[in-house]
């Protein structure tokens, strides 16, 4: 139950605090050290074990990326007591909506389509983003090289399908985009080993002009 509630909360982005758990144990074990073991208000006593969290949660989307999950599971569930949920930035939040997005093959959703799954309006959306900093457009190219650094950690595809996959029409221009991201072609990039591993970090910001 620790580790459901903890990965849950990781993967949609949400805070500890939006848990209630509760235990089939008789009070005396809260003088224990169990309320360590999990996220949110923890009370003793129930009749059956039982996660409480808003139903909402259930149609929530990911906001972690592939490389994040796969820094994660290194060491998971064996350091699950280090791991504190936290909410994303709403940058973070959108970068990763867009990421799963173009992914998926969906291509970069309209703001109007992601502000409800950030809980607000796209005008807010535009404006909190001001606030941290970055633009849409910012956004939309760091997700493009989200999504393709991890195709490139991979080493299954061509870059001509890499470049497709990431959203770009020409490869040319795939290539002009990756060494601005890089400072390298993908060739080479892909040539060098250490890169591989550097892949999973996936640095956040990427330049570009404001939208």
């Amino acid at each position: 139950m620790s580790i459901f509630t903890r990965l849950f909360a990781w993967l949609i982005g949400v805070g500890r605090h939006w848990f209630q758990v509760g235990l089939a144990y008789d009070q005396p074990f809260a003088d224990e050290p169990v309320h360590d073991l999990f996220t949110g208000d923890l009370t003793f006593g129930k009749s059956v074990n039982a996660i409480v969290f808003p139903e909402r949660f259930l149609e929530s989307p990911v906001v972690r990326t592939p490389a994040e999950l796969d820094l994660l599971l290194q060491e998971f569930p064996f350091d699950f007591m280090a791991i504190r949920p936290t909410e994303p930035t709403l940058s973070d939040r959108l970068r990763s909506l867009y990421a799963r997005s173009v992914a998926r093959g969906d291509g970069l959703p309209p703001l109007a389509q992601l502000a409800p799954l950030c809980g607000v309006a796209a005008s807010t959306l535009r404006r909190r983003l001001e606030q941290e900093n970055t633009s849409i457009r910012e956004l939309k190219d760091a997700a493009r090289r989200d999504v393709a650094l991890e195709l490139m950690s991979r080493g299954h595809d061509t870059i001509e399908a890499i470049a497709a996959k990431a959203g770009f029409r020409h490869t040319d221009g795939f290539r002009s985009a990756f060494r601005r991201w890089t400072g390298q072609s993908p060739r080479d990039y892909r040539s060098a080993p250490l890169n591989k591993a550097a892949t999973a970090a996936c640095e956040s910001g990427a330049g570009g002009r404001r939208e």
